[in-house]
């Protein structure tokens, strides 16, 4: 096999890129000895040994098959499209968390409303207030494969304030995404107290980034009990799922890193158990985070569903034992095994153990006794602004 004559050039900048400890992820087409040409799902990153890149891991997937089943899907969406565009019925299209996709000309006319202030909204705020439950449950049912016929009535666009009601469809959203998907719920009155403060911290948040009023708390996370003093200091970092998801973000991390002029091993990322809702994306963009070089923690370990997958499918180096756990571990054996068990897993796949929320001696012996590597909590220091944390620093080397 070898690369389309027109994908070289991009193919060799990209595996530079690679050899300067960069990920890349990107299609390449490659000739076949009968000459098919079968498209690629590349992703490359550098292999580090001793802090040195020594060659390039990759892996590719043949997407030749999809990539013409995506084709065709998108001929059938246009023919879709010319279907219903001109139909003088109302259609739209509801994804399975009630949010319109698609809304034709009649649609938008029945509702008085034009197409875009349809699309990407949330459906129930414009049935009806009697109907609304009525409806949810048919859409329920048709969430679960059924095929439903009802009446409804509708709000049109000269009948309420479309602006509070899209609002309240979107906390609505929020709400039934909470729970999990194939979820509805509906808005209350009660419910805008909390609307209201989720409004009050969005703008206070805004302000206070705009008069950069915010500030870097630090928390010490000891080796309390080792004799060989404070070694060396690693950096922890909760990172959000959005960062997480985002294709850029190794990118963002690995120049924020060079500014700030420290050496990736000394960065951990602390990603949460929620996160991983997509066992194979996780994989990829943990070895993405590998390939840079920093470590990565699992926070809240043992209070989700996915940790043994963790352990065994995940690249990572250190598991964070939950605070809940520690904190009623001297009066709880449940807690105080469960405690034990985490730990013992964590050592049984090479990884390292920090445990949350120490603030007692008596739980600080505990996890030593246990084996624990790693405590933090208010028994070792609170969160403290940086000048502090830097005497802090100083009176314990």
């Amino acid at each position: 096999m070898r690369v389309h004559p027109d994908d070289l050039a991009d193919l060799d900048a990209r595996l530079t890129r690679v050899l300067h400890r960069s990920v890349e992820q990107f299609e390449a087409r490659l000739i076949t000895s009968d000459d098919r040409v079968v498209l690629l799902d590349v992703l490359a990153r550098p292999y580090i040994e001793d802090g040195l890149v020594v060659g390039i891991f990759g892996r590719a997937r043949d997407i030749t098959d999809r990539r013409q089943m995506e084709l065709k899907l998108c001929e059938s969406e246009e023919r879709y499209r010319s279907l219903y565009e001109d139909n003088v019925d109302a259609v739209s299209t509801i994804d399975i968390d009630g949010k319109v996709m698609y809304a034709n000309n009649a649609t938008a006319q029945l509702m008085g409303y034009s197409p875009d202030e349809v699309v990407g909204k949330n459906f129930l705020p414009f049935i009806a207030a009697d109907r609304i439950e009525e409806t949810a449950a048919h859409f329920g049912r048709v969430a679960q494969g059924q095929t439903v016929q009802y009446e409804t009535a509708i709000i049109t666009a000269d009948g309420t304030d479309p602006e509070t009601l899209l609002r309240r469809a979107d906390s609505a959203m929020l709400a039934a995404k909470q729970v999990g998907r194939r979820r509805v719920a509906l808005h209350h009155e009660l419910s805008g107290q909390e609307e209201a403060r989720g409004q009050r911290m969005e703008l206070a948040l805004r302000s206070a980034m705009s008069n950069r009023e915010l500030s870097l708390a630090y928390q010490p996370q000891v080796a309390r009990w080792r004799d060989a003093g404070l070694g060396d200091i690693l950096i922890s970092v909760n990172i959000s799922v959005d960062q997480f998801y985002d294709i850029e973000f190794a990118h963002h991390l690995e120049a924020a890193i060079e500014l700030a002029g420290i050496s990736p091993e000394s960065l951990v990322l602390e990603i949460t158990e929620s996160i991983a809702s997509q066992s194979e994306i996780v994989v990829d963009q943990l070895h993405r985070f590998a390939g840079i070089g920093v470590r990565i923690a699992i926070d809240d370990f043992g209070t989700g569903y996915s940790s043994l997958r963790y352990l065994k499918d995940f690249p990572v180096d250190y598991v964070k034992v939950d605070r809940s756990f520690v904190d009623q571990m001297e009066t709880s054996k449940p807690d105080r095994d469960l405690v034990s068990t985490i730990v013992a897993l964590a050592q049984n796949f090479g990884l390292a153990t920090i445990a949350e929320g120490v603030e007692t001696p008596e739980q600080a012996t505990r996890l030593r006794e246990l084996g624990a590597e790693y405590a933090q909590g208010f028994l070792f220091g609170r969160p403290m602004p940086a000048a502090e944390f830097e005497e802090w620093l100083a009176s314990r080397e």
